[in-house]
């Protein structure tokens, strides 16, 4: 089992005092419970400086009276005082889900005084992400779970009533880190870390998460997404990123990330496809000689607690994990903002990685493709024939592969398409771009 303790966020702690991309007053407001710790702090030293010059006899009877508390204190933590939650973490700690967890386990110790202690556990301790999600789903009938907490794809958290979930994991959906910050932080979106609890299940979400890009990996040379067409992706188990795939005339195939890399390795397997963030938190590119910043998907996450768990903290350990909880977001938020992909990408190509960006595609959805779909379909309702569809696509300009991930987002926003378009509506707008946006 991993255990990580308060300690180990000071880095944490001066990244986040380091960091430029937030605002002065942001700034102020993240870090205010520390600043008012600081202050707390100065106000008992000074307070102790002058009772110390007031009577030296005073000064000593305080001195034992705070030794004597500290004692008992100390007595209580080590029996059963402190709370001790197990949480999931799928991802190496050095990644951006596991740095944003890190930052959640110190502000639970703050906040705590440390009667409160978080405890890391990842697949090799208790597996995959799919049985431990298992485990948590099914606490109210067996009363046993082997975690209480964790992070998970949201996607994942989508097939168990939080249905809205799969709004953040459409291919194509987010122009930048920016863009899904915007989203995950409005009001809307807050709201639906409850919806798995409504509908029946015994888990309370917590907070989202973003855990980079997805993009394409290989072996084999690869300058440009025509070159995909008949080679064999691995994908991990999504019904969106294989309708994806297919729509790029790909052979998607289910599969761990460990194992399609030692497929590249035998030839088995042409193409893999993950988080760049993850690629290189958990050094996977000695594997890798090409790179498409295709930019489809992000990965969005969201951490769960099982209701049973949450409901025996008491009022104020629920509070503290709740205010941990936005805190823990808005430090994963920074972060990603932070984990420059440009400077990602020029590490890969010092390492002779070859990277390609097929500029563009997101632009060409939203703006070029969109605008003129729905003419299309309307068309597409008086064409009897399948030469008069054909013919139709041709006078649209509308690919193939557009017209299948359209069809998908249409199919899964069907029930939401308010929340869909205000999610589109949040996209900032275009600023100068770098070399690899």
């Amino acid at each position: 089992m991993i255990i990580i303790t308060a300690g180990c966020g000071k880095e944490l702690e001066e990244n986040i005092n380091s960091s430029t991309s937030l605002d002065d007053s942001a700034r102020e407001e993240l870090l205010s419970p520390m600043q008012f710790t600081v202050s707390t702090k100065e106000s008992i030293e000074q307070s102790t400086e002058s009772t110390k010059e007031s009577t030296e006899q005073s000064t000593e009877s305080t001195k034992e009276s705070i030794e004597h508390s500290t004692e008992s204190t100390k007595d209580s933590i080590e029996g059963s005082a402190i709370t001790v939650l197990t949480m999931y973490v799928p991802t190496g700690l050095d990644s951006l889900v596991g740095q944003t967890s890190l930052a959640f386990e110190k502000r639970v110790s703050e906040l705590s005084h440390g009667t409160m202690e978080i405890r890391f556990v990842g697949p090799e301790e208790v597996g995959s992400s799919k049985m431990v999600l298992s485990s948590l789903l099914t606490a109210d009938i067996t009363g046993e779970h082997v975690v209480d907490l964790g992070t998970f794809s949201a996607y994942a958290l989508g097939n168990y009533g939080s249905e809205r979930n799969m709004l953040l994991a459409l291919p194509y959906t987010f122009k930048n880190h920016e863009h899904f910050a915007l989203v995950i932080r409005g009001e809307q979106c807050q709201q639906w870390l409850l919806d798995s609890l409504a509908a029946g299940y015994p888990i309370r979400g917590l907070y989202y998460g973003d855990e980079g890009f997805r993009e394409i990996f290989s072996r084999e040379y690869m300058t440009n997404m025509d070159r995909l067409s008949g080679m064999r992706i691995r994908i991990p188990d999504n019904l969106y990123l294989e309708t994806w795939a297919d729509a790029l005339h790909m052979d998607p195939m289910e599969g761990s990330v460990e194992d399609a890399l030692a497929g590249m390795e035998r030839g088995t397997c042409e193409l893999v496809e993950l988080p760049l963030t993850y690629a290189m938190a958990n050094d996977q590119n000695h594997q890798i000689r090409y790179c498409i910043l295709d930019h489809h998907m992000i990965q969005a996450t969201e951490t769960v607690i099982c209701e049973d768990v949450y409901q025996n903290l008491t009022e104020e350990e629920r509070d503290i994990i709740q205010e941990a909880s936005a805190y823990a977001q808005y430090f994963g938020i920074e972060l990603a903002w932070d984990y420059d992909e440009a400077r990602m990408m020029e590490e890969l190509e010092q390492e002779g990685v070859v990277v390609t960006n097929p500029k563009g595609r997101y632009a060409l959805i939203h703006s070029t493709y969109d605008p003129s779909y729905d003419e299309y379909m309307e068309a597409l309702k008086l064409a009897t024939t399948k030469e008069e569809q054909e013919l139709l696509e041709s006078q649209y300009e509308l690919p193939s592969w557009y017209l299948t991930i359209r069809e998908l987002v249409d199919e899964v926003s069907e029930d939401y398409q308010e929340e869909y378009q205000e999610i589109l509506d949040l996209a900032p707008p275009d600023r100068t771009k770098g070399k690899y946006d």
